[in-house]
Parts: structure tokens; sequence; C-alpha cells
């Protein structure tokens, strides 16, 4: 199969686009915790059969994005305070090793690229706009880590923040003050790459994920999470039907839109 979703052409099987389709709309928050996932109306709206999709869950199944359940069928799981930790622990990891690789390969375009991302940040964080904050946010830490020399490494980082965008949501939509305090964090992490100064900038990593890790614990411990808090969180463009079922629904409300993969 040679065509993929949106019309970007690449040599995948159907089973992948439809894998990489779903775990896109559960990363960006476009199908919610707690949403089910209905294989006929998965398959309906991607235009493929029952077997591509079957794959695709038990796929995300193995990633921890779904849980499947007699009765109930696969829907996308509530995220889990230790998973969340143990993934921004092993990211943080991965993240100093590559750092320690794309540091002597820095040029000062590079210096420029993450100044400008942190000066796109301040404006988003002085708008209150927190789903574009957790774009640049994102779009920084990979920036970082573009001139590393090993493509495997990239790729999962790359995967632990897909893994973890949900933790990234949780921080600035319930913790406003963490957001300021990430930009004081880049700005000091770039500082201290500029100087040459690596050990400090390897430090603030691992202050990086010692704070956000603080203000998760502070938030789970204070709060019972709800459908209706994700609802919040990840507001959807439009209550139409993706193939997915939010539990309790009225049959009735449920609506289906038709979206090609051919």
């Amino acid at each position: 199969m040679e065509r993929a979703l949106g019309g970007v052409f690449a040599y995948k099987t159907k089973k992948d686009l439809v894998y990489e389709r779903l775990r896109a709309e559960i990363v960006s928050g476009a199908v919610r915790p707690g949403e089910r996932l209905i294989l006929r109306e998965v398959a309906a709206r991607l235009g493929t059969s029952l077997l591509p999709v079957r794959e695709a869950i038990q796929r995300l199944e193995g990633e921890g994005f779904v849980i499947s359940s007699p009765h109930v069928g696969a829907r996308i799981v509530f995220p889990d305070l230790e998973r969340i930790t143990e993934t921004l622990t092993i990211r943080a990891c991965l993240e100093s090793l590559a750092l320690r690789l794309s540091a002597p390969e820095m040029a000062e375009e590079d210096f420029r690229a993450l100044e400008r991302i942190i000066r796109d940040s301040e404006d988003a964080c002085a708008r209150g706009e927190t789903p574009e904050l957790n774009r640049l946010n994102r779009m920084f830490h990979l920036r970082l880590f573009d001139p590393c020399p090993l493509p495997r490494l990239k790729k999962m980082i790359l995967d632990l923040w897909d893994e973890s965008s949900m933790s990234s949501n949780l921080l600035y939509f319930f913790d406003p003050s963490r957001a300021a305090q990430n930009l004081s964090e880049h700005r000091r992490l770039v500082g201290h790459l500029r100087k040459g100064d690596l050990k400090r900038a390897e430090r603030m990593l691992v202050v990086q994920r010692e704070n956000a890790e603080r203000s998760l614990r502070r938030q789970f411990k204070s709060r019972t999470w709800t459908g209706q808090d994700w609802a919040r969180l990840f507001p959807a463009p439009e209550e139409q039907g993706r193939g997915v079922r939010r539990i309790g629904a009225p049959e009735g409300r449920r609506r289906k839109r038709a979206a090609g993969l051919r």
C-alpha cells in the first residue's frame, strides 16, 4: 500500500496506517480517555476492514494507550500516575544521552531556533494558550536533540513524548504556574549550552523532570479524575462521531463521519 492518510505517499501497510491515525488521535486528545473504540465504526470511518483496526488496537493496548475488557471492548485509558512518572524518568535518561551527543554538533542556528521557540512559548503563556504551549514545549525538546547523530535514539525519545503527551496537558492545564517555570528552565538550559557547560545543561533536564513529577503528584493527590476533567483537558474540535463511543452516552446522540483510507 502506497498512499498514506491525508494524501501523503509512503510504503506502509493498511494496519500501520490505521495504527498511526488512531495513535495520533489519542496523543492529540481528539479521542479522550474513557471513550470506546468501536471496531466496525472505526473501520467504516477509515474505509478499511475490521482486521487492520483490530490489529492496530492490539498494538495500542501493548503500548498502554488502550485497555480491553469483556462486555466493554476497547477504550482509551485514563492516565496512571506511576506509568507517567516512569515514562518521564526513562525519557529524561534518554534525553540526557541525546544532549551529550547533540551539544558538540550545535551551531548558532540551533541556538537561535531554540531561543525563537522560547519566545513563541512566552507569547503563548501570556495568552494562556495551553495547547500551543504543549506543542511548543515538545518542539523545543525535539529541536534540542535534532543534531543528535543517532536516529534510533531520537525515535525512542519521540515515542516517549507521544506517550507522555497527556501529562504535558495535565501540567499546564491544572498547574498554570508550571508553564512559566518550564520556560525559565528552558532559557537556563540554552544558556548553559551556549557557554559549553554540558554538565549544568544535563542537570537542568533532571530538574525539569523532578519539577514535572512533583507537580503531577500534587495534582493526582488533590483531585479525583473524571470524564468531565478530560473533556476540559481535551476539548473536541467538533462533536461528531469518530468511531469512538463515550461510556454512558445515549445511542441516539452518536453520529458517524466518513473519512477515507484508500
